[in-house]
């Protein structure tokens, strides 16, 4: 089973936040394979099999700072071993249209893969970092915890996420080296008011 975790906070007023990315994967996700949450101690999840193979998709409840302490439990209870997650993550350091797929690495000052990588004790996970943009003149807590444009929501549902989701199948069925090569470098943006 692959877990894919889309990090994020929960909550209507964070909904399209730049920071909740991850969630709104998740939530892409369930709209185009007609899944449904549930709710756990400390987290949504779905289990699910699409395209012969069965993921357990989770959104931690536990507010970003503390993503790690939900995708420990996750990990613990259903015996997921580490190489098989996968987090799904906003960046502000990708330019928005952008994907970064990586094997391992650092947290990047990310607090949500901190908490990941402080409660599993390990950096060993995918990941796959979505470009937010940053504009320096705002604070940063306050641009990642401003909105999407109808625009940009439109262009990740679009071009971004269904990206995503083939990256995830690469990278855990066949090879992440091929994800890497296939997906890194690669931004999507399209004019969608033609």
């Amino acid at each position: 089973m692959f877990l894919v975790v889309g990090l994020g906070n929960p909550g209507k007023k964070y909904q399209h936040n730049r920071h909740n990315a991850g969630f709104l994967f998740l939530d892409w996700i369930s709209d185009r394979y007609n899944i449904n949450f549930q709710k756990s101690e400390n987290y949504l999840y779905s289990k699910t099999a699409i395209e012969n193979s069965e993921f357990l998709f989770v959104k931690p409840y536990t507010y970003m700072n503390l993503s790690g302490v939900a995708v420990q439990s996750v990990m613990h209870y259903y015996k997921i071993p580490v190489e098989n997650l996968m987090v799904i993550v906003d960046d502000i350091a990708l330019p928005f249209g952008k994907i970064r797929i990586r094997a391992k690495g650092s947290s990047g000052g990310h607090n949500g893969l901190k908490s990941i990588e402080s409660s599993i004790r390990s950096n060993e996970y995918k990941r796959i970092r979505i470009g937010v943009g940053y504009e320096e003149q705002i604070e940063l807590a306050d641009y990642v915890l401003s909105d999407f444009s109808q625009h940009e929501i439109a262009i990740m549902q679009k071009h971004i996420f269904p990206a995503i989701f083939e990256c995830i199948n690469i990278a855990f069925k066949e090879d992440i080296e091929l994800a890497m090569s296939r997906f890194n470098g690669i931004i999507f943006t399209e004019d969608l008011s033609r």
